[in-house]
């Protein structure tokens, strides 16, 4: 079976959450013996870089590169306040590249179309007028939640009204494209609780992020605190900067000597390491599973966002203790106490965070419970297989 997968940005580098879970995603289609040609959009925030790719990889995939302007041009945003349509769909949207599909769909005898996420919306009808393929939206995240959760959060009153507006055309324009597809594969059963509810009436699935089970043995010595995260996506900004100015510092009245690790790509001069408030910024680290082991307990105090963490999907394959929100344990299915903490509120996140790195025996135990909870929901073979169904089932 010929599957064309088109990603909303590079898979490569693994810069982000993001772009794991589209490498996982990939993973799962190759294992299942699919014969896969990738397109991908390349932007500003995400290059594309040819020797960021493992060899053999882009050999089996072997990605066409469509450069594409999405950055935000703020009298074409402003004009979506009075008309119709998502300037979110809108700005992945190029000429060039429903050309190169055409192309591609004339000539390739392709079953299936995978678009990467709601964002590659906008290139449903040119599949639909050369191509008779099925069509299949993966979805990251519900969408147009994030952006209603970021207005929520806003002190601006223009920003609240803006993103509201933002998040209003994305749910009609969310509902409108899913119902265009022949499936929807959904990366947790929230998401898919939440689209039912909305009214979509094609195919759903949950195809969780798949891991490969990691080795690699955490002793539970740490106690220190570290929170990894790409800082070119505003809940993670709003995150450690409610971490560095609220939560670290309540954690150092209880525990003076205490030490925070702050790593993740782009991550803004804003924040520094500090050594007399025991803070040290990494920034960017290569091998995100050599930075996490016995580095202590991960702090993920997400207030917005929406879909699944995937770094605390990592941490737990690792068997890293976590301490986080509802928000960032929304999807994952954990069990509040067993094998993640989730806090309701700061005195409860600081007191949690605490509590872990003065006991060795805590931690340890929800670490490894954690990572049995990983290994039992979430292994690539398991994901595969239910990948593999659902293609079969819609084509």
């Amino acid at each position: 079976m010929k599957i064309l997968y088109i990603s909303n940005k590079p898979i490569y580098p693994l810069v982000d959450g993001g772009c794991i879970a589209m490498n996982q995603f990939l993973k799962c289609l190759i294992n299942a013996g699919y014969d896969i040609k990738n397109f991908t959009i390349s932007t500003h925030k995400h290059p594309f870089e040819k020797d960021a790719f493992p060899e053999e990889l882009y050999s089996i995939i072997r990605p066409t590169n469509i450069e594409v302007d999405t950055r935000i041009k703020t009298i074409k945003a402003l004009s979506y306040l009075f008309k119709k349509g998502s300037y979110n769909i809108d700005r992945f949207t190029n000429d060039f590249l429903k050309l190169e599909i055409k192309n591609f769909l004339d000539n390739e005898d392709t079953s299936v179309v995978i678009l990467e996420s709601i964002y590659l919306a906008g290139y449903i009808s040119t599949i639909r007028k050369y191509s008779t393929a099925k069509i299949i939206i993966r979805s990251h995240n519900v969408e147009f939640l994030l952006w209603e959760r970021q207005s929520e959060i806003q002190n601006s009153i223009f920003k609240k009204i803006y993103l509201k507006k933002l998040a209003k055309d994305l749910k009609i324009a969310e509902v409108k494209y899913l119902n265009k597809a022949d499936g929807i594969c959904c990366i947790s059963k929230k998401d898919k609780q939440i689209f039912q509810e909305l009214g979509i009436t094609k195919s759903l699935a949950t195809i969780p992020v798949s891991i490969e089970t990691n080795y690699i043995q955490n002793e539970y010595e740490a106690n220190s605190f570290f929170h990894i995260g790409s800082m070119n996506w505003g809940p993670n900004i709003e995150a450690i900067n409610w971490l560095v100015n609220s939560i670290f510092p309540s954690i150092r009245k209880q525990l003076p000597d205490a030490k925070l690790y702050l790593a993740g790509s782009n991550m803004s001069n804003k924040f520094l390491t500090d050594e007399s408030n025991g803070i040290e910024v990494i920034g960017f680290v290569e091998d995100v599973s050599d930075f996490m082991i016995n580095k202590g307990v991960m702090l993920v105090p997400l207030k917005s966002g929406s879909g699944v963490r995937i770094k605390i999907i990592e941490g737990m394959n690792l068997g890293i203790p976590i301490v986080t929100t509802k928000i960032g344990a929304e999807g994952i299915d954990a069990e509040h106490q067993k094998n993640i903490i989730i806090a309701k509120n700061e005195e409860d996140f600081v007191n949690f965070a605490v509590s872990l790195s003065e006991s060795k025996e805590k931690r340890s135990l929800l670490g490894k419970n954690a990572k049995e909870f990983i290994s039992k929901h979430y292994q690539i073979e398991h994901v595969t297989k239910k990948l593999i169904g659902f293609i079969e089932h819609i084509s």
